[in-house]
């Protein structure tokens, strides 16, 4: 299993169908690594079977494009009905602190994000942004990856991006304090809502993010 922190100029996209479409556009965007990542419900049914057949269709995909293609699984639970060394990364997508408490401390998964769109209540003080110092030091040990979903950022309405960037910058902050990886991803099933890593640069620079 490759090692995401190496993984330079990479997005993760949840495709449907679309996996060629997301690849031609990649191409466009000037993306040199894409993720395939594909919800658990879809694998588990018949997992060996289904894992082969994406194994194939991003060997094939790999054959006629240049450009580097992963496997990755997403859950949103604490069960885990797949083997590991089958797929190249295990996706969280969850805003539940007590999910992503353990998937961090249990090294369940490696990569998590979500956990800023939520409907529980931000305090003056103290935005509740789904992670804290405790959770950063067990980032950081078990090096687990954080991400954030532009895409899902982009098709907020204006209040709700108000509220959830708030916590991201918070989150950052933690980052860069106990050195936890983390990074901004798509995590669409829509190519159209891919966007370069020149623009998802810009967007950090905007955030006053280094």
């Amino acid at each position: 299993m490759p090692k995401i922190k190496n993984l330079i100029n990479i997005d993760f996209v949840c495709p449907d169908n679309n996996e060629e479409e997301f690849v031609n556009i990649a191409r466009l965007l000037n993306i040199k690594k894409l993720c395939f990542t594909y919800d658990l419900d879809d694998v588990v049914k018949d997992f060996n079977k289904n894992v082969k057949n994406f194994r194939c269709k991003i060997d094939q995909l790999q054959n006629t494009y240049n450009i580097a293609l992963y496997l990755a699984v997403r859950f949103n639970g604490l069960k885990q009905r797949f083997k590991v060394k089958d797929i190249d990364f295990r996706v969280l997508k969850s805003n539940n602190p007590e999910i992503i408490r353990k998937c961090i401390e249990q090294k369940k998964a490696d990569v998590i994000y979500g956990l800023e769109f939520h409907s529980r209540k931000d305090y003056m003080k103290q935005l509740d942004s789904g992670f804290n110092q405790i959770l950063a030091r067990f980032a950081h040990e078990n090096e687990v990856m954080m991400a954030f979903s532009y895409s899902d950022l982009l098709q907020l309405d204006l209040n709700n991006r108000l509220k959830v960037l708030p916590r991201l910058m918070q989150n950052i902050k933690l980052y860069e304090k106990y050195k936890v990886s983390y990074d901004f991803f798509s995590f669409s099933n829509n190519p159209m809502l891919l966007r370069s890593r020149n623009n998802v640069e810009a967007f950090k620079r905007v955030l006053k993010i280094k």
